[in-house]
């Protein structure tokens, strides 16, 4: 189905502590304001020129409720890049997980084929549901790993730096494999082909991807995940939230309060007078993502 594979031994599972063979990195996208490939090779770009923003090391982008943009297109050089067995690695969050969302497109959005979250992930249709129940607003690092020795897909979560496998699909029919366009295969991230639970595309923020050919080991995953901001000063309680947000500051202040959109428009602000704690009344806002600043300090929650 493809060019000349890499010459790889492939252990039953990423569970072994034994690496498989050697894993290539070939894209590497950190989204430190811009989607710029570090290793050279991918051009990525936001698709049909959605709307979206970089905060904080991360890509952010709202939902899209008809087929016109939302998520990130990807593409790869064919002579570089060896589909039928390579590992792709993501640290992203939704603002939703009920209801099929998809997260990696395969098939230039033409079936529903494709690696969804749906309250568990799953790569649908062939693989089964995993027992990990995400939650909204969760940074989440996925690894998805397509032999080509015996055309298998694989789907992980790192989890207390652990790789748990959560769906697993036999892919003689090649429905993970990345459609080719041109000279180029073409992934699709965090956009659906047809709407799904009211949206094409589900509010969320991605940190870093990563692409190699091969099988891509515990210790590759765990070596490029971007270290977690260090604690905000603050708390945001619910979060998710549908009409008010209770923030508890660690000491009073009288700063100013500022919360921005997804697309970095300031919303709302206020200063804060010898206050400890305050609320947000987000009744009347737009549902989606959005970042409170309190003395340079971003902190993010999601309206409901």
């Amino acid at each position: 189905m493809k060019k000349q594979l890499l010459l790889s031994i492939f252990l039953t599972s990423l569970f072994t502590a034994t690496a498989t063979a050697q894993a290539t990195l070939v894209s590497k996208l950190d989204f430190n304001g811009s989607l710029n490939d570090a290793q050279g090779n991918a051009i990525s770009t936001a698709y049909n020129n959605a709307a979206f923003t970089f905060v904080n090391g991360a890509m952010v982008w709202t939902a899209d409720t008809v087929n016109s943009g939302g998520g990130l297109l990807l593409r790869l050089p064919d002579a570089v890049f060896t589909e039928n067995d390579y590992s792709i690695a993501i640290d992203f969050q939704y603002a939703e997980v009920t209801g099929y969302r998809k997260i990696i497109d395969f098939g230039g959005l033409g079936s529903d084929q494709g690696l969804y979250v749906n309250s568990s992930l799953r790569l649908y249709s062939s693989g089964s549901y995993g027992s990990t129940m995400w939650s909204a607003a969760t940074n989440y690092t996925v690894l998805v790993t397509r032999s080509g020795a015996d055309d298998t897909t694989r789907a992980y979560l790192v989890q207390a730096n652990q790789l748990v496998q959560e769906s697993k699909a036999a892919d003689v029919a090649g429905n993970f494999v990345a459609t080719l366009s041109g000279n180029d295969r073409a992934l699709h991230f965090f956009h659906d082909d047809t709407i799904t639970t009211a949206e094409h595309a589900t509010a969320g923020s991605v940190s870093q991807i990563r692409i190699w050919n091969g099988t891509a080991t515990l210790q590759d995953v765990l070596s490029g995940i971007p270290q977690a901001p260090a604690a905000t000063p603050f708390a945001l309680f619910p979060n998710p939230s549908a009409d008010v947000v209770n923030v508890q500051l660690p000491v009073i202040s009288s700063s100013t309060a500022d919360v921005f959109d997804a697309l970095g428009n300031r919303v709302y602000s206020t200063a804060l007078q010898q206050q400890q704690n305050f609320k947000l009344n987000t009744a009347g806002w737009a549902k989606g993502v959005y970042f409170l600043r309190v003395d340079g300090i971003y902190s993010r929650f999601v309206k409901n």
